[in-house]
């Protein structure tokens, strides 16, 4: 236990030391030293966590490491525009995502995940997936989701979040580790499970490091925690958004990558 307290203050100092050093907006820059300084106490001890917030600790131990940072300095950035309209667009379904998360023990910092997935377009469509959470026709149907010639309803907010969140759920309790949940989310489980064979234990940055995985897993999970920093709280990070959802034009997700 007192190695792993000592790993977390690391993490926690190297991702201070990152933000410090990236070149962001002053005000970006303060929410993140915020957000880094406040997942430890004054001794630099890591804050006791309830069973009930166990999921979002180790996301912000994620969340402090160098590779994610680049991606948040990225996002606030070159991608501010996209993040920007996407975050307005969450506006009207973060919500309802989080309490069908709260329900299933899904870390309510995980609603953003759309984010990257859709850019929050109910009907967004990409290669062989469909809606916010980008579902191909077989995960879709395994998680009760109706796909037929009449019917899709991958497109329905409300249903779709639901299978979301049963699946999350599912990864998580699969492999132990959110990092590695939503690694699997995008590359499938079977891909995680044969990384893990030839590297028993190691968490997602381990195996990316080592490219056992895809190269667009490999960006994927960086973003999905990027946005999962940002999110909850963008005024920090000098993103203003307008409180009313305003109705969106629905473009093909290809023309809506972030």
């Amino acid at each position: 236990m007192a190695l792993d307290r000592h790993i977390r203050k690391v993490i926690v100092a190297v991702g201070l030391a990152v933000v410090a050093g990236c070149g962001l907006p002053p005000a970006a820059r303060r929410g993140l030293l915020v957000d880094a300084s406040s997942r430890a106490g004054s001794d630099g001890e890591p804050r006791a966590a309830s069973a009930s917030t166990v999921g979002s600790a180790h996301l912000r131990e994620l969340q402090a490491h160098p590779a994610v940072v680049e991606r948040v300095a990225w996002m606030l950035g070159r991608g501010r525009r996209t993040l920007r309209t996407s975050l307005m667009r969450g506006l009207e379904f973060v919500p309802m995502i989080e309490r069908e998360f709260g329900e299933r023990g899904v870390p309510a910092e995980l609603a953003y995940l759309p984010v990257v997935e859709s850019c929050f377009l109910p009907d967004a469509t990409g290669r062989s997936a469909v809606g916010l959470w980008q579902f191909t026709r077989s995960t879709a149907r395994k998680y009760g989701l109706t796909v037929d010639r009449r019917i899709d309803e991958r497109r329905d907010p409300a249903k779709s979040t639901r299978a979301a969140a049963r699946y999350l759920r599912d990864l998580y309790d699969q492999f132990q580790s959110w990092d590695l949940a939503l690694a699997a989310y995008n590359a499938g489980p079977g891909r995680v499970r044969r990384a893990l064979r030839r590297k028993p234990r190691a968490g997602f940055f381990e195996l990316a490091e080592g490219r056992l995985l895809p190269p667009i897993t490999r960006r994927y999970v960086p973003k999905v925690l990027a946005v999962s920093v940002i999110g909850p709280r963008p005024e920090s990070y000098g993103v203003e958004l307008a409180r009313k959802p305003r109705p969106v034009a629905r473009p093909r997700l290809d023309d809506t990558r972030i």
